[in-house]
């Protein structure tokens, strides 16, 4: 229904304007664009575009089909792929999907889910990815040798697509999609500092942290001369441990009054792990001690860090605020791996990587003690 009310709606318009204009590709384009800046205009414009009113009728909230559809669509175009630019665009569309989780499904904690079960909620979402991995880990290998790796790329399509479906079934047993609907306001108020503090951190923690999955295996195999079976261990190891320190430390928000307390201490532990790492060379119970610590410390960090972000922006503005603090994260974990190769490469030793990386969690420390200081923590009657 909603395609073809925007058949009509954009037909008619490039039909209108065909007669006034020599070649209407140029308004179609002007056109085009101003219903892509849609979202991002005031409510007082937003009523001169067709996306405004075509909106009203989504079964789900956009954000949300957009998020499950660009996951649905990206594995299809990669399950497909005759080559290799097929899989690179692939990549990007399934991007959409991961830019849009946390942002999406934050949103869901803060207006679906009791403010004294939100650090749980929190802990087990943040969790997902790390379970995924292992699931997919286990599984896929498996499935490709029967259905071949393009049927099992299909076969994961499918988990997102049933979640779309599972979301439009739920929307229309709560009353219809305004049930499911949240509003995103554009006001600023008094979150726009915080949001950039925590963006910082979040560069700096994603630099760290994918600094460091990219090279424990390496650093286990050349550097501490494990096998390679003993060395994907350890990074597995970090996984499980990070599951487990996810869900514990968002379960646990209730004994820190101030949740930047956590998120100050998590980097600092980081840095212990390190700096336990490093000197694994001369004693390999160090190195595991690193990596337990590591997966139950800093890889945590997220699930802190949007507790945070839930008592220091207005509710209105959690979306944003989400996307403003991904950007910066995965920014930090784009620069985090070349950093790392880089200096392992120059230096011939991994001794200067972990150096670099303690220091990261450690400025990450210093940064947020300092936001902790100068900035002070708002309360919000309803929030954890």
């Amino acid at each position: 229904l909603i395609v073809t009310l925007a058949c009509f709606a954009y037909g008619a318009l490039f039909m209108l304007a065909g007669l006034f204009f020599k070649n209407p590709m140029v308004p179609a384009v002007l056109f085009l664009g101003w219903e892509t800046l849609t979202p991002f205009l005031p409510a007082f414009l937003k009523v001169l575009s067709f996306v405004h009113y075509l909106v009203s009728f989504a079964p789900v909230p956009v954000s949300l089909g957009a998020w499950f559809g660009s996951s649905v669509a990206g594995l299809v175009v990669m399950g497909s792929a005759p080559d290799l630019w097929w899989a690179i665009g692939a990549v990007i569309v399934a991007s959409w999907a991961f830019a849009a989780a946390n942002p999406v499904t934050n949103k869901i904690v803060l207006t679906r889910v009791a403010p004294q079960r939100r650090g749980l909620a929190l802990g087990i979402k943040q969790s997902g990815p790390f379970i995924a991995i292992v699931i997919a880990g286990a599984a896929l290998p498996g499935l490709s040798g029967l259905v071949g790796w393009r049927g099992a790329l299909f076969v994961c399509a499918s988990l997102p697509a049933a979640g779309l479906a599972a979301v439009a079934v739920v929307g229309h047993r709560a009353g219809g999609p305004e049930r499911l609907r949240w509003k995103e306001t554009t006001r600023s108020q008094g979150g726009v500092p915080s949001v950039l503090w925590l963006a910082v951190a979040g560069w700096m923690v994603g630099l760290g942290i994918m600094g460091m999955l990219a090279f424990v295996p390496l650093y286990a195999q050349e550097a501490l001369g494990m096998s390679a079976a003993l060395s994907g261990l350890a990074a597995s190891l970090m996984g499980i441990v990070a599951v487990a320190g996810r869900i514990a430390w968002g379960a646990g928000d209730a004994l820190f009054r101030n949740p930047r307390t956590l998120l100050v201490a998590l980097p600092i532990a980081g840095c212990m792990a390190s700096l336990a790492m490093l000197v694994g060379e001369w004693h390999p119970l160090l190195f595991w001690a690193g990596i337990v610590v590591a997966g139950g410390s800093v890889l945590s960090w997220h699930t802190a860090a949007w507790l945070a972000l839930f008592r220091t922006v207005e509710e209105g503005q959690v979306g944003r605020a989400s996307g403003v603090v991904q950007r910066g994260n995965m920014l930090g974990s784009a620069f985090g791996p070349p950093l790392v190769g880089y200096l392992v490469d120059t230096t011939g030793s991994y001794r200067s990587a972990w150096l670099l990386i303690g220091s990261v969690f450690a400025a990450t420390a210093v940064l947020l003690l300092v936001w902790r200081r100068s900035v002070p923590l708002p309360g919000r009657p309803g929030m954890v």
